[in-house]
């Protein structure tokens, strides 16, 4: 709410000609002070800007209005906003491959769908990969596969027993190969030998 829009600048609008009745003048003050009240409500007016914001009755009345079919409504708040801002692009895009990401990922961020010829298989076939490592609830075979047969074109069949659930660990490791000096006598004569390399270096792994 703007804080310079107060009553004196509402009542800079009123005619002169009528503020010089008293009665008048009182009325269109009290008038402009209601006015200026109700500007705190106009930011209640935005909804899909202040998804963020809102609480979980008013996102599930959104989900039934926007008729998200595959809304969690014993879900977290978490998911329900993913899921309410994903809606419409999932909505023009069912049948395709990126639908059913997005709404995985809405669930277990990282999810990713393979089709046929990324893998190998047989035309038309696909699979699903479950990324659980940042998982937003207990994934239930049962959900996975709803979500599947919302979003999966018509011609598209799931490979059997092709539902991957993966898990994604950062390992950090450390390696130093250091060398030393030693001593190894020659006849009378002492030698001088370097064995080994330097520096340390140091590698970040990903394992999936």
């Amino acid at each position: 709410m703007n804080d310079n829009f107060g009553t004196d600048v509402l009542l800079s609008s009123f005619p002169p000609s009528l503020a010089v009745d008293a009665d008048k003048y009182a009325l269109a003050r009290v008038i402009a002070e209601e006015l200026r009240a109700l500007l705190g409500d106009c930011d209640k007016l935005r909804i899909y800007s202040r998804i963020d914001e809102l609480d979980e009755e008013l996102l599930d009345i959104l989900a039934f209005d926007f008729a998200v079919s595959w809304y969690y409504y014993n879900g977290s708040i978490e998911i329900k906003r993913a899921q309410i801002k994903s809606c419409f692009y999932v909505h023009r895009h069912l049948g395709t491959k990126n639908s059913l990401v997005t709404a995985l990922c809405d669930l277990c961020p990282g999810s990713n769908v393979e089709e046929w010829f990324e893998y190998g298989g047989e035309p038309y076939y696909f699979r699903i990969v479950i990324d659980v490592t940042e998982q937003r609830l207990p994934i239930v075979q049962s959900d996975v596969e709803r979500y599947i047969e919302i979003f999966k074109s018509l011609r598209s069949v799931l490979e059997s027993n092709k539902v991957i659930y993966r898990t994604r660990d950062t390992i950090e490791m450390s390696i130093s190969d250091e060398y030393f000096i030693y001593g190894a006598p020659k006849s009378s004569e002492h030698t001088e030998v370097r064995a080994g390399v330097y520096p340390e270096n140091t590698l970040l792994c990903t394992r999936d």
